[in-house]
């Protein structure tokens, strides 16, 4: 803390001196008033002298200006001490004593500690004390005890004492009083004056009784040894009240210092909060901007993306009449020159065409509107055209050109033609283009992919100027060339590649530059899905039975074949994996997989990794079937995401459910498990609302077989009791029955669906299905059991089924 200096400390009273003037007169001559008049016993002095606080403190805080109100204080304090008989020279002598000993405090206190300091440690406040009230009583004190002719032996100490007390408890007082405008001091008028004057007062009060005027008899009674020990205790608690202003000048300056520091930190909190506001502000303002541009720029390419795309194409249709009248132009009889001219211009003119395209592709792509197509297609009569043109340029510059197509390859392919047609033209082209010397080779052939995938490869090779090793990668980018010597020498705007590779990988291939050497020539691979089968639509689903024991294949054969399923077999993991891989490639992925292995159940978790590995979210369902369960397995299969685990034996009932379940999809059942099952039969119950001649018993009796309980009601009165009382899965009506009353049922469900109970599915037969608010299912009438299992989630039992268990 910066200590208070005496100038700016005597401004505080500048506005009022005669008011301050006055308070200091009366506090000198209140002080020294209210001490004297403390009886002692045995004509020992009070230890205690406010007068050197108040004298100390007025010239710390006001300088010269406290003077008067001092001045005037001391001779009424010293004049009443003199039992109001003027006696000019003791009088003089004792206030000038006690003025010249404040005036020395306040000079050494200035000296040494530049004024009077908001003291927040202790080793501050007792230099001051040494400074201000030690030191100077030593003169001070003698000085007005000689003018009174008292004995400086038997008073001196104590006179000291009174000294040290009244500024250690007086000043701080007075501190507060005037100094309580600067921000140091602010508050402790309340918090140190007032404390410390109830306390001093509560002191005196309470040992006056034991320090008062004696009787004879007291005087008996008490010895003076006593009154020694009590005018001690009187200095202890002075000594106390002195040290209470020590701490409370620390806890109030510390208080004030931790207030002053939160004020600060708000300050800069609020300052930073409004930088921080403003820097907000500024950064939605540039993200507002910056979406604004990012919307303009994205308008700008789509504006340029449909300018390109339009142009292209209004650039093709003149472009094509200038194709077409030139091929006509030329199949009449022409002299040689004009020819020449007329197939340079052909030239050019599919040259420039051949750019428009380009633009047209790379618009779409840019825009993601490029679609892929999936037709039927004949391999060999696809390469034929663009080989041909390439193989006649190529002779034409004096080249080799060669086509190799493996004799193994099918003849009819599923894929777009027209973007493999592209491909292969634009990298024969580039092979004869910038081929000076040497030959150019075609290679068509399979490649084996990953576990039973098949790939088609077109490879070309071309013993052409190469491309550096630098840009082997960057020639992919669009508008790349390698220099500018290339463009200037061959043409191209550095397109073809670009759109050549992000057609192939729209395709599900891949187009790379597997070798080139520069000056040597380069080999271009391409490679793509090899699809020889087109999937049918509408199909009977299939499914994958993976068992390594002969019979368990045969009986899961039976079962899902008579459940309508296209079953495949496998005898391991390995030779089920490439099935898999394999349907999924042909396009014709499986429904479901059906994994029996009796070696142990861990080898059907490692092919289920293996495939999930393979073909992620693409996997069919699988089940798994086991006879080694153990602890945990159910666990494991829901974090493979395997969608039903059955532990043999099982019945073909049960398999029949499960695959029902699986088949029906992710909605029924996390996990299909025997418990599942179980329950899935117990929590299976029907209100069956049939006309009186539809024989419900044998369909209740149906209906429990597959594990549905069923009530069958023949009348309004008692279906509608029905609905309300129990809660049921699904409700039957034969909407054709007139005793049933089917669309006043479907209304009350509709309503106890609004009162927010829960509403069982609803579902109807009648002739004519009918558009019904409610119900959830149609089935034509009659009803039949399949159709009604089939809605039910049920699968149904095929007649002369073995209901043997599959162990």
């Amino acid at each position: 803390m910066s200590p208070v200096r005496p100038a700016a400390a005597g401004q505080q009273g500048s506005e009022h001196p005669w008011t301050d003037n006055l308070i200091l007169a009366v506090l000198v001559f209140a002080g020294g008033w209210i001490a004297a008049r403390v009886p002692m016993p045995g004509g020992l002095p009070l230890p205690f002298w406010p007068p050197a606080g108040v004298v100390l403190a007025g010239l710390l805080c006001f300088g010269r200006r406290a003077l008067p109100g001092l001045v005037i204080g001391t001779l009424l304090l010293f004049y009443d001490l003199a039992h109001y008989q003027w006696r000019p020279l003791p009088i003089l002598i004792a206030a000038a004593g006690l003025l010249a000993q404040g005036a020395a405090g306040a000079w050494l206190v200035r000296r040494w500690q530049g004024g009077a300091q908001p003291y927040t440690r202790a080793r501050d406040f007792g230099l001051f004390l040494l400074l201000g009230g030690l030191l100077p009583s030593v003169p001070g004190s003698g000085a007005w005890l000689a003018g009174f002719g008292l004995s400086l032996s038997l008073y001196w100490p104590t006179a000291i004492l009174a000294q040290l007390s009244g500024v250690a408890i007086v000043a701080p007082i007075v501190f507060a009083w005037a100094l309580r405008a600067q921000p140091a001091w602010q508050g402790r008028l309340r918090s140190v004056a007032l404390p410390l004057v109830l306390i001093t007062a509560l002191l005196v009060a309470l040992l006056n009784p034991l320090l008062g005027p004696m009787d004879s008899d007291t005087r008996e009674l008490l010895r003076v040894a006593h009154v020694h020990a009590a005018w001690w205790l009187m200095s202890a608690g002075l000594v106390v009240c002195g040290l209470m202003a020590v701490l409370l000048l620390q806890l109030t300056a510390r208080s004030a210092a931790v207030r002053a520091l939160v004020e600060q930190r708000t300050a800069e909190l609020e300052r930073a909060n409004a930088e921080l506001a403003r820097e907000i502000d500024v950064r939605k303002r540039t993200e507002l901007r910056l979406r604004e541009a990012m919307e303009e720029a994205a308008s700008a390419g789509r504006l340029k993306n449909e300018f390109l795309g339009n142009m292209s194409h209004e650039l093709r249709t003149p472009l094509n009449a200038v194709i077409g009248m030139t091929e006509l132009a030329l199949d009449a009889e022409l002299p040689g020159e004009v020819r020449a001219y007329l197939e340079a211009a052909r030239s050019g003119a599919g040259e420039l065409l051949t750019l428009i395209d380009g633009m047209i592709d790379f618009s779409q792509m840019s825009r993601g509107g490029l679609q892929i197509e999936a037709t039927r297609y004949r391999l060999r009569q696809l390469l034929a055209g663009p080989l041909k043109a390439a193989g006649e340029r190529a002779r034409a510059k004096g080249l080799v050109f060669q086509v190799r197509i493996e004799d193994a390859l099918p003849e009819l392919l599923i894929g777009d033609p027209g973007r493999l047609r592209q491909i292969v033209q634009h990298l024969t082209d580039n092979a004869v283009k910038f081929t000076a010397h040497g030959s150019i080779e075609v290679r068509v052939g399979e490649l084996p992919g990953t576990i039973g995938a098949r790939l088609l490869s077109i490879e070309i090779v071309d013993t052409g100027i190469g491309v550096p090793e630098d840009h082997r990668e960057a020639i992919f980018d669009p508008f790349h060339q390698v220099d500018a010597s290339t463009t200037r020498r061959f043409g191209g705007a550095g397109m073809g590649l670009s759109i050549c590779r992000q057609l192939a990988r729209l395709m599900g291939g891949e187009l790379e530059l597997a070798e080139s050497t520069e000056g040597r020539g380069s080999r271009f691979a391409l490679t793509l899905p090899l699809r020889d089968r087109e999937p049918v639509a509408g199909e009977t689903p299939s499914a994958l039975v993976v068992a390594d024991a002969i019979g368990n294949r045969r009986m899961l054969t039976e079962v899902m074949s008579k459940q309508g399923l296209a079953v495949i077999t496998a005898s391991d993991a390995a030779e089920g994996l490439a099935l898999l891989e394999r349907g999924r490639v042909d396009g014709q992925p499986y429904r479901l997989l059906l994994i029996d292995i009796d070696e142990s159940v861990e080898h059907a978790f490692r092919m289920v990794r293996t495939l999930r590995e393979l073909q992620g979210a693409a996997a069919p369902s699988i089940f798994i079937l086991t006879g080694h369960g153990i602890r945990g397995d159910a666990a494991r299969s829901r974090e493979l995401g395997v969608a039903a685990y059955l532990t043999k034996p099982v019945t073909p009932a049960e398999l029949r459910e499960a695959v029902a379940i699986v088949l029906a999809g992710p909605g029924f059942d996390a996990l299909v498990t025997r418990h599942s099952l179980r329950e899935r039969r117990m929590a299976t119950p029907l209100i069956l609302g049939v006309g009186v001649d539809a024989h419900p018993r044998e369909l209740v009796a149906a209906l429990e077989e597959h594990g549905c309980r069923a009530t069958a009601v023949c009348s309004a009165p008692s279906l509608r009791t029905l609905c309300a009382e129990r809660e049921v899965e699904a409700i039957v009506l034969d909407w054709d029955a007139p005793e049933l009353h089917a669309p006043e049922v479907v209304e009350a469900l509709l309503e106890r669906e609004h009162l927010g109970r829960h509403r069982p599915r609803i579902i109807a037969c009648a002739v004519t299905a009918l558009e019904v608010p409610g119900v959830d299912i149609w089935l034509p009438a009659p009803l039949e059991l399949p159709a009604l299992l089939a809605a039910l989630g049920r699968a149904p039992a095929r007649a002369g089924m073995p209901e043997r268990e599959l162990s």
